[in-house]
């Protein structure tokens, strides 16, 4: 392309949006039928693998960047440096233990849904939330107060968190 100092390849990738639903990618031509039902995913690339292969590196190294970016925004990784360089690594992990037990919380209580939210929207639908305790039976009940989307919210975790109890199998591949 004009400008570009070295050459570089354009790989396209062509994805069906039935079949892919969850797939990223732009609908392109969309007056045009045939080419309406695709999502289109480009990569700008100097390597020199099969297109196949790529994508399937660029894919998931898009991922790795949208977990860099979240512990930028929601853990504030960027810019802290300690006096000790054991201290700026030892902080650095405790960041880590959060982050992996907030998606551990993500994973296991808000598995059913569409759209999972990041950890600021978690914290803003579960602090701040007016409530007290009451005797029913034998039972002390918690009462929130709480309308409409926050109240589906509250009520799908603690549907999910019926289901859950220690201990836990994770895989780690």
């Amino acid at each position: 392309a004009k400008g570009w100092k070295k050459s570089r390849r354009i790989v396209l990738i062509r994805k069906d949006k039935e079949k892919h639903e969850q797939s990223r990618g732009k609908l392109l031509f969309t007056e045009l039928e045939e080419f309406s039902k695709y999502k289109y995913v480009a990569f700008r690339t100097n390597r020199e693998d099969s297109s196949v292969m790529v994508w399937r590196m660029y894919n998931q190294r898009a991922e790795c960047e949208n977990r860099i970016q979240e512990l930028k925004m929601e853990y504030g990784i960027e810019g802290f440096c300690l006096d000790s360089m054991w201290a700026t690594e030892h902080a650095f992990r405790w960041v880590m233990v959060a982050h992996n037990l907030m998606a551990l919380f993500r994973l296991t209580l808000l598995r059913n849904r569409k759209h999972v939210p990041i950890k600021s929207t978690i914290q803003f639908q579960c602090n701040a939330i007016g409530s007290y305790l009451t005797k029913s039976g034998r039972k002390t009940v918690l009462k929130l107060s709480a309308k409409e989307k926050r109240k589906e919210f509250l009520e799908g975790l603690f549907k999910n968190l019926s289901g859950v109890s220690p201990p836990f199998q994770f895989s780690n591949a």
